[in-house]
């Protein structure tokens, strides 16, 4: 009788393990690294009403991009990437943004994820780029496209500033990592 329930552990061990096995291998992790002066093959970097900065101590390679104070929405950056496609609808993304300037101030900003080949964009969330600490800071959510698709594909993140008055916007390096 021992022998038996000791066997019945065994294949069941194994078996479960066999399983869990088969689970890790379905997940596929994309990662992208793009500053704001983007050196990789692939990346680019656009802004709308934002300042290059260089020689910045504490930055991502020692620049950075800087709105002017504003009073509204009238700032943003974009991050391009090798664009990442998968026949899934939904996605966990962990969104990484390197902040570490004291103008940084914007509130609110507010980050997106191209989801389709339309470059229509999902809402990641916001950081508040005053009070986040030096270094990198992280958003994290479960990103699903739109009804019409059962796939995505992301090639860029935006940034926006957030309504409200008296803030700079700033942008730097962002790391991105998408699981399937």
């Amino acid at each position: 009788m021992n022998i038996k329930k000791f066997l019945s552990f065994v294949i069941s061990a194994v078996m479960i393990s066999s399983f869990s096995v088969a689970v890790v291998a379905d997940a596929a992790t994309y990662t992208r690294l793009v500053d704001n002066d983007p050196s990789a093959a692939g990346n680019s970097f656009s802004c709308y009403n934002m300042t290059y900065y260089s020689g910045q101590s504490g930055s991502y390679n020692s620049d950075m991009r800087l709105s002017p104070t504003i009073y509204n929405n009238s700032a943003d950056a974009q991050w391009e990437y090798p664009q990442i496609h998968y026949n899934q609808s939904s996605c966990s993304v962990t969104l990484n943004v390197y902040l570490n300037h004291a103008n940084f101030t914007d509130p609110a900003a507010q980050y997106t994820m191209q989801v389709d080949v339309n470059g229509v964009g999902k809402y990641v969330g916001y950081i508040n780029q005053k009070y986040a600490p030096a270094g990198w800071s992280s958003i994290s959510k479960t990103i699903t496209a739109y009804a019409s698709n059962s796939y995505i594909t992301s090639g860029y993140i935006y940034v926006q500033a957030s309504n409200g008055s008296n803030k700079r916007l700033g942008a730097d390096a962002i790391n991105l990592q998408v699981v399937f």
